[in-house]
C-alpha cells in the first residue's frame, strides 16, 4: 500500500512512468526511516541466541531467496519479451492484486501466528488454532480477491483513469490467481511456529 501511494505521488508529481520504479526502491527506505524515527534501535551482532535460529536459518534463507525469485520471475520475463507498457500495465495489476493480502493478511496473520507459538507443545489446541487461523484466512481472503476479480475494470477506471487501457483484465485474472496462494499463508505460519521451516 504504500509503494501505490508513493509510486502516485511520483506519477502525479512528475507525470513520468519512472515514479513506478522510483516508488518501489523509495518505498523500504522511507519505511526504514519511520521506524527508526518512531523506535530508535541501534542493533548490535550477537551470538547468543545462535543455537535458537540454527536448526531453521539454512532452510528460511533458501526459502527467501527462492521466494524472490518466483515473485519477481514474471517481471523479468515480461521485461525481455514484452514492450514496457505491457510489463508497466502488468505490474500495477500485479501491485494492486497484492493489496488485499497487505492490508487484510498481514495484521490477521501475525497475531494469530503467536496464538499458533504458544500452543505448539499441545497438538490438540494447535490444530484447534491452525483451522481457526485458515479459517480467518479464508472468511476475509477468498471474498475480497474473488469481489476484486469481478470488480478489476471498475476499479481500475475509477483508481488510475482510462489511461491504464486493460490493466483491469490483467487485474482480475491474478487476483483469482492469488486464490491459492491463500492457503499456503497458515500452513507457512504453522512450519514457522513448530520450528519446522
Amino acid at each position: 500500500l504504500v509503494s501505490f501511494i508513493v509510486s502516485g505521488v511520483l506519477a502525479y508529481a512528475t507525470g513520468s512512468y519512472w515514479a513506478l520504479a522510483c516508488g518501489t526502491v523509495l518505498t523500504p527506505v522511507l519505511l526504514l526511516t519511520m521506524s527508526f524515527t518512531l523506535v530508535p534501535y541501534r542493533p548490535r551482532l550477537t551470538l547468543v541466541e545462535w543455537r535458537t535460529f540454527s536448526s531453521f536459518l539454512g532452510w528460511l534463507s533458501a526459502g527467501q531467496v527462492i521466494s524472490a525469485l518466483t515473485w519477481q520471475i514474471d517481471l523479468l520475463v515480461l521485461g525481455w519479451a514484452m514492450a514496457k507498457p505491457a510489463v508497466g500495465r502488468f505490474t500495477i495489476a500485479d501491485n494492486l492484486s497484492a493489496l488485499p493480502s497487505q492490508i487484510l493478511m498481514t495484521p490477521i496473520v501475525g497475531p494469530l501466528s503467536v496464538s499458533l507459538s504458544l500452543v505448539k507443545d499441545d497438538p490438540p489446541r494447535l490444530q484447534t488454532a491452525y483451522l481457526q487461523l485458515m479459517s480467518m484466512v479464508a472468511l476475509t481472503g477468498f471474498p475480497t480477491l474473488t469481489g476484486l476479480a469481478l470488480l478489476a475494470e471498475p476499479f481500475v477506471h475509477v483508481a488510475l483513469g482510462p489511461a491504464w487501457g486493460n490493466a483491469g483484465e490483467i487485474l482480475r485474472w491474478l487476483a483469482l490467481a492469488g486464490i491459492p496462494a491463500l492457503l499456503w499463508t497458515p500452513f507457512n505460519t504453522l512450519a514457522l511456529a513448530t520450528k519446522r521451516s
